[in-house]
C-alpha cells in the first residue's frame, strides 16, 4: 500500500511539473486558482466515492443480510438511478433563481441526511428503509452535483469549458475508483476470517451452495461481520458527505447564472 501510494504521489507530481511546461497542457494548472475549479472538483470526488457505497454494496445487504430476493435490490439501485436525475432537475429550476453555493449547500443537507439513513440501516428497519436510503441520497447528489457542474462552467472562459468539465467528471472517476477500493478492502477484510479461498468474498457469500453448505450459526456469524462492516462503510459515506457540504458551502458567494450573464454583457460591451 505504501509503495502504491508513494507511485501515485510521484506520478502526480511528474504530471504537474508536465503541465507546467507544456505550450498546450492537457489540464492547465491556472484553472486551479479558480475556488468553484478546486471545491467543484473535490466535491465530485466525494459524491464518485459516495455512490459506490450504495451501488455496490446497498444490493448486497438487501440479499446477504436481509435474504430479499435480487428484485429488491436491484429496485433499489433504480431508486437511486432515478432520484440522481430528479435532483438534477430541480437544481436546474432553483438555479435560474439562487447562487451555486445556495443550491449545493441545500442539496447537501438532503445527501447527509440520506447517508445518515444508511448508516442507521439495520435488519429490523428492513428493506423499504434501504430503499428509501438510496432514493434520498441519489436526490442529494442530483441537487449537489448540479449547482457545482454549472458553477464551474460558467467560472472560466469559453475556450477552457471543455477542460473543466472533462475535469469535474474525471475527479469523479478517482473518487469511485478509491471508494470501491477502500470500502472493498474493508468488507474482505471483515469476512476474510469466515469465508476462504480469496477471490470477490462479496460475491460469493450470496451463492446458495455456500449459504447452504454453512451451518445456521456459522451463517449467521458472516452476516453479522459482513453487516458490522457496512455499517462502517456507511459511517464513511457520512464523512464524505459532510466533506460535500463543506466544499459547497465554501463555493464564493454570490455567484449565480445571473452574475455570470451580467459580466459576460459588460466584457461584450
Amino acid at each position: 500500500l505504501t509503495a502504491l501510494v508513494g507511485g501515485a504521489i510521484l506520478a502526480l507530481a511528474l504530471f504537474v511539473v508536465q503541465e507546467g511546461r507544456a505550450p498546450e497542457p492537457m489540464l492547465p494548472l491556472g484553472i486551479w486558482r479558480h475556488r468553484m475549479v478546486t471545491y467543484g472538483n473535490c466535491a465530485s470526488a466525494s459524491l464518485g466515492a459516495a455512490q459506490m457505497a450504495v451501488i455496490v454494496f446497498l444490493p448486497a445487504f438487501i440479499q446477504g443480510v436481509l435474504n430479499e430476493p435480487p428484485m429488491l435490490a436491484g429496485l433499489a439501485l433504480t431508486a437511486m438511478s432515478m432520484a440522481w436525475p430528479t435532483g438534477g432537475f430541480i437544481a436546474g429550476q432553483m438555479l435560474l433563481k439562487i447562487t451555486y453555493r445556495r443550491s449545493s449547500s441545500m442539496g447537501s443537507v438532503v445527501l447527509v441526511a440520506g447517508a445518515i439513513m444508511l448508516m442507521l440501516l439495520n435488519p429490523a428497519l428492513g428493506v423499504d428503509w434501504a430503499i428509501a436510503g438510496s432514493f434520498v441520497m441519489g436526490l442529494g447528489m442530483g441537487l449537489t452535483n448540479m449547482g457545482f457542474f454549472v458553477g464551474i462552467q460558467s467560472s472560466v472562459e469559453w475556450d477552457q469549458r471543455g477542460v473543466v468539465t472533462s475535469s469535474f467528471n474525471y475527479s469523479r472517476i478517482i473518487g469511485q475508483s478509491i471508494g470501491a477500493a477502500v470500502f472493498g478492502g474493508i468488507v474482505n477484510a471483515a469476512l476474510a476470517a469466515h469465508v476462504h479461498g480469496g477471490g470477490d468474498l462479496v460475491s460469493r457469500i450470496l451463492e446458495p451452495t455456500l449459504r447452504q453448505a454453512l451451518s445456521p450459526a456459522d451463517l449467521a456469524s458472516l452476516m453479522d461481520a459482513f453487516g458490522g462492516a457496512l455499517h462502517r462503510i456507511y459511517q464513511i459515506n457520512v464523512v464524505l458527505a459532510l466533506l460535500t457540504m463543506v466544499w459547497a458551502i465554501s463555493l464564493p458567494k454570490g455567484l449565480s447564472l445571473h452574475t455570470h450573464a451580467e459580466m459576460q454583457r459588460k466584457n461584450a460591451l
